[in-house]
């Protein structure tokens, strides 16, 4: 949220292959949600891709909840 700073987006994460996705991904998750909580933010924002099981386990072990389903189409060129 530009205005207030109470909403915060996270756009992107990504671990090594040869990492586990749900201990490495939770642990960055609980570091981002920890830090910038304590700055003020109180909500936060994310895209899953809907195949990504693990990932969407990463973000409802840490306390997010489902809202909707975003479909994106593109063409190629």
């Amino acid at each position: 949220d530009t205005t207030t700073g109470n909403r915060w987006r996270i756009d992107g994460l990504a671990i090594h292959p040869d990492e586990s996705i749900i201990d490495l991904g939770s642990n960055l998750v609980n570091y981002v949600i920890n830090k910038f909580g304590a700055d003020g933010v109180q909500t936060f924002l994310t895209s899953v891709d809907i195949h990504s099981d693990e990932w969407l386990k990463v973000f409802k072990n840490a306390g997010f909840r489902h809202l909707c389903k975003r479909y994106v189409y593109f063409r190629e060129a």
